[in-house]
C-alpha cells in the first residue's frame, strides 16, 4: 500500500483505513475508507483525488466529474471481450 503521492506537485500522506473520505488541504492528507477496488472505495479515492488536484473545485463538480471516472472505470476493468 503506498503511504504517500504527490497531487500537482504536492506531497499527500495516504491513510486507506480512516473515514468515508477528507482531502485536508493544510495537513496534506488523504483519508479513504480502505481500497479494496469496489465502486464504492474507487469513487472515494477518485473524489478524494480531484480535491487534491483542483481544490477550487465545488463539492458538485468533483462529485460529478467522479462519478462518471467512476462509471468508466467500472466498464473498462469489469468488459469481457467476446
Amino acid at each position: 500500500m503506498i503511504r504517500t503521492h504527490k497531487f500537482c506537485g504536492k506531497e499527500y500522506g495516504i491513510i486507506a483505513e480512516a473515514v468515508d473520505g477528507v482531502c485536508c488541504y493544510n495537513e496534506t492528507l488523504i483519508l479513504a475508507n480502505g481500497v479494496d477496488m469496489t465502486a464504492n472505495s474507487t469513487l472515494t479515492v477518485i473524489h478524494e483525488a480531484l480535491h487534491a488536484i483542483r481544490p477550487e473545485m465545488t463539492e458538485r463538480d468533483v462529485t460529478e466529474i467522479s462519478n462518471e471516472l467512476n462509471k468508466f472505470m467500472r466498464r473498462l476493468y469489469t468488459f469481457k471481450p467476446k
